[in-house]
Order: C-alpha cells, then sequence, then structure tokens
C-alpha cells in the first residue's frame, strides 16, 4: 500500500470505527449520533477506567474495544518527509462534556443512564520519543513542542496537544503512554461533541484552535453535496504534507466526473505556529493572497 493510500485509509478510520461501535449497541444511541454529526457538519475487551481527580469529581471513560496496532504517518517541520511509526487504536466512551448536551439528548430519549459518545482514541511514540495519546485526529505534525494534532471538521481545521506528555529525560513507549493517559483525569478532553474547551475561553485560544478554510474551498467542489450543504472537508482530503513551517493540505473534488469548469484540485498552506491560511491554489493557480 503506498503512502497516499494509507494516509487516506487512516483518516477515514475514525467515522468507520465509531459506525461500527454503535451499529453493535442499542438503537438509542444511534439519534446522539446523528446529532453529533449534524451539529458538527457487540465489543470486546471493555475496560472501565475511572480517572484520578483533579478539578472537580473525575469524569471516567470506557474502553470498549481491545487495543489494535495501527502504523501512523507523523510529519516533521523542514522536511517534507513523513516518518512512519507503529502505534495503537481503540474505542472508548466518554460522557458529554457540555451539559447542555446531555441534557438535551437525555429529554430526547428519556434515558436511565448518562448518555455516552464513542470516541476513537490513538497511541503513539515517534524515534524522538514525542509521545501522542488523545483523539485520533486526521494527520499528526512533530514540533519542539511535541505532537500536534489536526482534524478536519466540516468547515475547519481544528487543532489539539497530545494529552500525554512526556517528562524531562523519560524514555517514552506506547506501553506506558496508554497507562498514563489511562490514569490521568482526561475524559473531559475526549468529548467529541464540538462543545469543548476549543470552542471556549478568551477569543485568542479559540484563534490557536481552529482555523476555518471552508471558505477557501470553491462551492462546487463537493458536487451535489454542496446544495444541501453536506460538503465536508474530511471527505475530499487528499494527504498533508510539511513545506517548512506550513502544512500543505491537498484535497479532490467530490463532482464525478468533473464538468468542464470544475476545479478538481485545492491546496491550502496553513502556518503551524500561527495557524493562520498562508496560502492556497486551484489546479494549480494561486487564488490566496491575490
Amino acid at each position: 500500500m503506498d503512502l497516499i493510500a494509507l494516509m487516506r485509509r487512516n483518516h477515514r478510520y475514525r467515522s468507520n470505527a465509531i459506525s461500527r461501535q454503535l451499529l453493535s449497541r442499542q438503537p438509542q444511541l444511534l439519534l446522539p449520533l446523528l446529532i453529533l454529526v449534524l451539529g458538527m457538519s457487540g465489543a470486546t475487551g471493555a475496560e472501565k477506567v475511572v480517572s484520578a481527580p483533579t478539578q472537580g469529581p473525575p469524569m471516567y471513560k470506557k474502553r470498549t474495544s481491545a487495543w489494535k496496532d495501527v502504523p501512523f504517518y507523523v510529519l516533521h517541520v523542514g522536511t517534507d518527509q513523513p516518518e512512519l511509526v507503529r502505534g495503537k487504536q481503540t474505542m472508548y466512551e466518554v460522557p458529554f462534556w457540555d451539559p447542555a448536551a446531555a441534557a438535551y439528548i437525555n429529554s430526547l430519549l428519556k434515558l436511565k443512564r448518562e448518555p455516552l459518545q464513542p470516541v476513537s482514541v490513538t497511541v503513539f511514540v515517534s524515534k524522538s520519543g514525542a509521545a501522542w495519546a488523545g483523539e485520533e485526529q486526521t494527520f499528526y505534525i512533530e514540533t519542539k513542542a511535541g505532537i500536534l494534532g489536526g482534524w478536519l471538521l466540516k468547515n475547519e481545521v481544528m487543532w489539539s496537544d497530545s494529552l500525554v506528555v512526556g517528562k524531562s529525560n523519560e524514555v517514552m513507549d506506547v506501553h506506558k503512554a496508554i497507562k498514563r493517559f489511562d490514569e490521568e483525569d482526561n475524559a473531559h478532553k475526549l468529548d467529541n461533541s464540538g462543545a469543548r474547551s476549543h470552542f471556549r475561553g478568551p477569543a485568542e485560544e479559540r484563534a490557536k484552535r481552529l482555523t476555518p478554510i471552508h471558505d477557501l474551498i470553491p462551492f462546487d467542489f463537493f458536487g451535489w453535496k454542496a446544495e444541501m450543504n453536506l460538503g465536508c472537508l474530511h471527505e475530499a482530503y487528499e494527504k498533508a504534507q510539511m513545506c517548512g513551517d506550513a502544512v500543505r493540505l491537498d484535497f479532490e473534488t467530490l463532482e464525478r466526473p468533473p464538468l468542464p469548469e470544475s476545479i478538481c484540485h485545492v491546496r491550502i498552506w496553513i502556518d503551524i505556529y500561527s495557524r493562520k491560511v498562508v496560502k492556497t491554489t486551484w489546479d494549480g493557480k494561486q487564488v490566496y493572497p491575490k
């Protein structure tokens, strides 16, 4: 399997894994998933993990599948050659971090327990010893500060940091990273409903966590889905590649077959430190900045 095919498979694994997890469970879990998807645009090896308290009562997370060996490609600043690493992936269930979202779903479904949501979690350690543990991302970038994750949402890129960071002079491996991930109180950071701390707090903090790019994509790029506002960036995503301090995201149109006047390929460069778009091309023609 070539590099591009593997990266495509990895970025699509998240949605497939969540779908399989829900379809194996009772129907009342399907509506919360539908709510999540619209808002954002039997399992083995079950294990309940109660985190140690930090501020207030801890939120539990429950692993609902066995850890699987998964390859990851990690991008590096200053080189366009990604690093292949071997890591782990599994599924967890966590409560909704936003009380309003949990209350709304309970009011709809009349559940007798707290509603839960599935989250795909990945863990790996690069050759330099930098660790990633957290929600599965579309792409990963190793910087001097650690691993940075980029996740394509419906209209933007959301940036995340690893929930496990190695201490000074510590030799980290995958098993140690998994153990620390399970022991720490981090379930509230696994809420994929879109109500996480990424979307709260000062505007400066939100600007660092979200990079809007939908306006840089041609309207007809998503084919028939554009008319219904159903086009999602992750569906058109091809690959990510580092170009100096910027990550280049490549997209290919969903229009099949493309119309003669259609834009077929879009490339967007984002500075990973400012989290701002620095360049955009449509079929090789620069459209931003003009």
